[in-house]
């Protein structure tokens, strides 16, 4: 791992032990890095907790983001397709039915989960950019909803 662990909020400097030194490294060929923070949560209470947090807060934006760069992937001039954002809507709500879920003792498992809960939405949603359109309005339907606005603004 070449970095601390994404829960840090310190991230100081890493330490580089060489195979054999110290004596746990023996069983390694290749360096081996360690973080040299102190008092990360890794896999306590408060680490679940934070963990469990950071993906509420973030599951829209995260979907989000995956969404934009699977429409730039299936060069979709319209970005997203609803039934693209359809799909997103519910791999969020298993990814925080799973979330719910987590505990200390249960992380691991529960981490698993989301993982195959994103990729098989990862699956859907690709094929859903392919197969759905990347259609717009036609022009005679904007034209006719933008003469309806300036009529109603006057």
């Amino acid at each position: 791992q070449l970095s601390c662990p994404s829960l840090c909020e310190t991230r100081l400097v890493y330490r580089l032990d060489v195979p054999g030194v110290p004596w746990w490294a023996t069983q390694s060929r290749d360096p081996v890095y360690q973080c040299t923070c102190d008092g990360c949560p890794a896999f306590t209470e408060e680490g679940t907790e934070q963990v469990k947090k950071t993906l509420e807060a973030d599951i829209w934006d995260n979907g989000q983001d995956l969404l934009t760069d699977i429409a730039r992937r299936e060069h979709l001039k319209l970005g997203p397709n609803r039934q693209m954002q359809e799909l997103m809507v519910r791999r969020n709500e298993l990814v925080l039915e799973a979330n719910q879920a987590m505990s200390t003792g249960t992380r691991h498992e529960v981490e698993n989960r989301i993982q195959n809960i994103n990729a098989y939405y990862t699956h859907l949603i690709t094929e859903a950019a392919r197969t759905y359109p990347d259609e717009g309005l036609d022009k005679d339907t904007f034209d006719s909803l933008q003469r309806k606005e300036e009529e109603s603004t006057g």
